[in-house]
């Protein structure tokens, strides 16, 4: 039984890095209207500070704005606020007046990449985050942003190359270890990526993201059990989120935690609607468990969600049909396990399927099944001596008696097929030969119930009542529920 894989997907956290601050010294002459002027783009960022109301901040400094439009001070604030409303493309020309007048400004240039960024121009994002980068190159919130930059770019190699350095100048940032495990993971870096995203989780412990991203990676790197702490915290950060309990479920399980794993599938099932997956993996933990109704139900699930041939219906189906026959509805297992054939060449399923046959009194169909197998392998002898079963109960003496003496030249002790032969000889009253075959049947497997039972109806054929009386007593002690047996007691008096 084969337990289905799990995998959420990746969320890539990429938060761009901003910077507001005064832009401006006062000018070493000014006039009264310059400083009333001032004081205005003072008083307006100063109650933005305090109450955060950027639209209200936005309509004043518009106004002062619109009065000296040649205000790098203005033109800098307004940028910055605009980017903080995700308006990147009112931000930029505002951003690229502050820096034409205040080049050296690193704050006014990270805003201005920031907005490039935000408005989906990496080119001209990269050329000033690198501009910036040339003025202070250790800056860890323009290496961040040239981290992003390149994300965008998808130059996986070089966004990790900045956000390593952007996590060495500032390694208490949760965001610059956890974009280094998102451009990691882009290359194929598994193991590399879940350090980096467990050092973000470490850092930002109520992040679910962190944690997602963490728990993702380790799984996609096959670590399940060092996954299980992430899922943890993620159902920490996220209490009310009850998908969890989905992924933390097989991540018990497949760390051989099964009871706790079955535990958290039954008080999940709920959420589970049609996720096949999950339905498999309760059959599977279920029939480990030995519920075989609980995993009959649950396989049934699976197989009534999509009539396709995929791997996952067809394991569920062959699981199932295994218990059924395991608990003897061989007329229920047949037409799963003739799906089964139809689908595709299982030589598995054409072995179920010919016993189902043969045990619902179906020989004649079981015959053609078993030519077919022996195609592939005549030395098969269990396929052999099956075959001549479903002849012998079809009618066919001849046939089976050939196929039965075709087993015993494979194997001269098999107690099957010395079974067919007495029987064999038993119809053509050859009581002596009979007699013969049944008791190198029992030599070669004392427990065969039937073979017992026919040497004992050879030997009421022979008059010896005693024998037989005590041979279908053996034969009901190891098969006490055979009505064939039962009857032939009954009618020898025992």
């Amino acid at each position: 039984m084969q337990i289905k894989r799990w995998m959420k997907p990746l969320w890539l956290m990429a938060v761009v890095a901003v910077a507001g601050s005064a832009l401006a010294q006062t000018p070493p002459k000014v006039t009264e209207e310059d400083v009333k002027f001032s004081q205005a783009v003072v008083a307006a960022v100063t109650q933005y500070r305090a109450d955060k109301d950027a639209d209200a901040a936005i309509t004043k400094l518009e106004a002062l704005y619109k009065e000296r439009p040649a205000s790098a001070d203005t033109a800098g604030w307004l940028g910055f606020l605009y980017l903080q409303k995700g308006r990147a493309a009112d931000a930029i020309p505002m951003l690229k007046q502050a820096v034409d007048a205040k080049p050296d400004d690193l704050e006014l240039r990270i805003n201005l990449g920031s907005a490039y960024l935000q408005n989906m121009d990496a080119d001209n994002a990269e050329a000033t985050f690198k501009a910036a980068d040339a003025k202070a190159a250790n800056n860890a919130t323009i290496k961040y942003n040239l981290g992003l930059v390149y994300l965008a770019k998808k130059n996986y190699s070089e966004a990790a190359n900045c956000f390593r350095m952007s996590a060495s100048l500032k390694p208490d940032d949760a965001y610059s270890f956890n974009n280094l495990g998102v451009a990691e993971d882009a290359s194929g870096r598994n193991e590399q990526a879940a350090e980096a995203f467990m050092k973000a989780s470490a850092l930002k412990t109520d992040s679910a993201v962190f944690a997602k991203n963490a728990a993702s990676s380790l799984i996609r790197a096959g670590r399940w059990a060092d996954a299980i702490p992430y899922i943890e915290r993620m159902k920490t950060a996220s209490p009310s989120d009850r998908s969890l309990d989905l992924v933390h479920a097989e991540a018990l399980m497949r760390t051989g935690r099964r009871a706790e794993a079955r535990d958290m599938y039954e008080k999940a099932k709920d959420l589970a609607g049609n996720d096949r997956r999950f339905w498999f993996n309760l059959g599977v933990m279920r029939q480990q468990s030995g519920d075989t109704a609980g995993a009959e139900e649950a396989y049934r699930k699976v197989a009534d969600m999509n009539d396709q041939n995929d791997s996952l219906r067809v394991d569920s189906l062959k699981n199932l049909g295994s218990i059924l026959f395991k608990k003897g509805d061989y007329a229920n297992a047949a037409p799963i396990f003739a799906e089964l054939v139809k689908n595709g060449d299982n030589l598995a399923a054409k072995k179920n399927l010919a016993s189902c046959y043969i045990l619902t009194g179906n020989a004649g169909e079981a015959v053609p099944l078993f030519k077919e197998i022996l195609k592939k392998d005549p030395s098969d002898v269990t396929a052999r001596v099956n075959l001549a079963s479903a002849q012998w109960k079809a009618g066919e003496v001849e046939n089976a008696k050939s196929n039965f003496m075709a087993a015993l030249k494979l194997d001269p002790q098999n107690a099957a097929a010395l079974n067919g032969v007495g029987l064999i000889h038993l119809k053509n009253n050859k009581y002596a030969d009979a007699e013969r075959a049944f008791k190198g049947a029992i030599a070669s497997n004392d427990k065969f119930a039937a073979a017992y039972n026919n040497l004992a109806v050879v030997m009421e054929k022979l008059n010896k009542k005693a024998s037989a009386l005590n041979l279908l007593r053996k034969a009901k002690a190891l098969d006490p529920n055979s009505a064939e047996i039962e009857e032939n007691l009954k009618r020898l008096g025992g």
